[in-house]
C-alpha cells in the first residue's frame, strides 16, 4: 500500500511536467510555423526592332535600391533589369514576391517602361519583419544611348556613366533615398535632374563632354558637387541646386583658359565669401557670386546655389581653382 501512495504523486508530478513543457511547444510551433524567407530573382531583357538614336527607359519604383551599369559588348540585349526581393518574418508561408509585389514590363518601339509597385501594405508593418531588401540593377550596353527617367519613392540610386559611354537626359526624383552621380570621361547629350525630398545628392564630374547645352536642376538635403574639367567641353552647363537644410559642399578645378566659371551663393552668417585660386567674389545685398578671372570663356559652368533652411550642422565647403 505505502508503494502505491509513493507512486501516485510521482505520477502527477509528471504528467503536470509534460503539460507545463508540451503547451509551450505547440505555442512556439505554431508560432513559428508562418515564419518564412522569400528570396526571388526576377529579370527581363529589352532588344528593339527597330534601333533609335536615342532608347528611352521609365523606370517607376514603390520601392528599392537602383544602381544603373554600364557593360561592354557583346551582349545580346541594350538593357537587362534585375531584380532581387530578400524578405524574411511572419506571414510568409507559402508565399512568393507577387504577393507582395506588381512587377510591370512594357516595351515599345525605342522605349521602357518599368515598373515595381506594393500590393500589400503588410510592407509597412515593422514588427512582422526580420529582413526586407529590394535591389534594382540595370544593365546597359555601353554603345547604346540612353535617357533614363526614374521616380522613385523610397530608396537610393546609384548611377555611374563611364569612359566612351553616351547618355541622353538623366532625371531623378526619389521622395526617400539619396542619389549618386558618376560621369567619368563620358558625353552628356541632354539635361540632368536630381531632386530627393529626403536625402543627399552628390554628383561626380569628370572631363566630360556636351554635344549641346545642358541644364541642371537639383534639389536635396545635402549638396555634394565635384567638377574637374581639362578637356574641351563643347557646350555650357546652366543649372541650380537647391539645399533644404543640409551642407553644400562644391568643389571645382578646371586647367584649360577656354573654360570658366560663375558660382552664385546665398549670403548668410554660415556662408561667407573667401578668396579662391584664379576667381573673383562680388558681394551683393542678397548674396554673393564666384567668377573665373577668364569668364566670360569659350565654354563655362554656370551654377547657381540656394539654401532654403537654417544654420547646418557644419560648415559650408567651397573649394573651387581655375588656372
Amino acid at each position: 500500500m505505502l508503494k502505491k501512495v509513493i507512486v501516485l504523486p510521482i505520477l502527477i508530478l509528471i504528467s503536470f511536467s509534460l503539460i507545463i513543457i508540451t503547451i509551450p511547444m505547440e505555442f512556439i510551433s505554431n508560432s513559428l510555423s508562418t515564419y518564412d524567407t522569400i528570396s526571388e530573382h526576377w529579370e527581363n531583357k529589352y532588344t528593339p526592332s527597330s534601333p533609335s538614336s536615342i532608347e528611352i527607359l521609365n523606370l517607376n519604383v514603390d520601392i528599392g535600391n537602383i544602381k544603373i551599369k554600364y557593360i561592354d559588348p557583346p551582349v545580346n540585349y541594350y538593357l537587362k533589369i534585375d531584380v532581387y526581393i530578400e524578405m524574411s518574418g511572419k506571414h510568409l508561408a507559402g508565399k512568393s514576391y507577387l504577393d507582395y509585389f506588381n512587377i510591370i514590363w512594357q516595351d515599345e518601339s525605342s522605349q521602357v517602361n518599368f515598373t515595381v509597385e506594393f500590393i500589400s501594405d503588410e510592407w509597412f508593418e515593422s514588427s512582422l519583419w526580420f529582413l526586407q531588401n529590394v535591389s534594382i540593377v540595370v544593365n546597359i550596353k555601353k554603345d547604346v544611348v540612353l535617357s533614363i527617367i526614374t521616380e522613385l519613392k523610397d530608396g537610393d540610386f546609384e548611377i555611374t556613366v563611364p569612359f566612351g559611354v553616351s547618355i541622353g537626359d538623366l532625371k531623378t526624383i526619389v521622395s526617400k533615398g539619396n542619389l549618386f552621380y558618376n560621369f567619368e570621361r563620358c558625353t552628356i547629350e541632354g539635361n540632368i535632374t536630381g531632386i530627393t525630398n529626403e536625402g543627399d545628392l552628390e554628383l561626380k564630374s569628370y572631363n566630360v563632354e556636351y554635344t549641346q547645352n545642358s541644364n541642371w536642376m537639383f534639389n536635396s538635403n545635402d549638396t555634394y558637387v565635384e567638377i574637374y574639367q581639362s578637356i574641351e567641353m563643347g557646350a555650357n552647363i546652366t543649372g541650380t541646386a537647391i539645399i533644404s537644410t543640409g551642407m553644400i559642399d562644391l568643389f571645382y578645378h578646371d586647367t584649360t583658359a577656354d573654360i570658366g566659371a560663375l558660382f552664385p551663393f546665398p549670403l548668410s552668417s554660415w556662408l561667407i565669401p573667401l578668396t579662391q585660386p584664379g576667381f573673383e567674389y562680388t558681394i551683393l545685398d542678397k548674396g554673393f557670386f564666384y567668377k573665373s578671372n577668364d569668364f566670360p570663356t569659350k565654354n563655362y559652368y554656370n551654377i547657381s546655389f540656394y539654401h532654403l533652411g537654417g544654420p547646418p550642422a557644419r560648415n559650408h565647403h567651397i573649394e573651387i581653382k581655375s588656372e
